[in-house]
């Protein structure tokens, strides 16, 4: 009985040991991310009430679930921190900032509709410089 418990208590150490290393890995990986998968869900949960409570806030009117999972996980990080001013600040009317020039031809179908809608243009634009 003895030998037993001395087993067990040993395979629960080890099991301990074990979780710590996972946790320490998975630590890991949400610094790489910059942002884990637990703060992304909340953030588009926060999206999904907002867009009811908010109907007038642009970016969070234009944020199109389908067209974000289609994204690769760096893109969605980035697509995040573009509408995460509308996001913090429901009642804004714009509710989204590029973070660089690309990010206009990198996520045109959601700046398009926003910028369609901010200036109320309706139909195939072709901007001309």
């Amino acid at each position: 009985v003895a030998t037993a418990a001395a087993v067990s208590e040993s395979s629960c150490e080890s099991m301990a040991s074990s979780l710590e290393s996972i946790k320490a890995d998975l630590e890991a990986i949400k610094g790489a991310l910059g942002i884990s998968e637990f703060e992304m869900q909340a953030q588009l949960e926060a999206i999904k009430a907002i867009k009811k409570s908010h109907p007038n806030n642009l970016a969070v009117k234009h944020f199109d679930f389908e067209y974000f999972k289609t994204l690769s996980p760096s893109q969605k990080k980035a697509l995040l921190k573009i509408v995460n001013s509308g996001v913090e600040n429901a009642d804004s009317g714009m509710g989204c900032y590029a973070m660089n020039p690309g990010d206009y031809d990198d996520f045109l179908p959601f700046f398009e509709a926003v910028i369609k809608d901010y200036h109320k243009i309706q139909g195939h634009v072709k901007h001309i410089t």
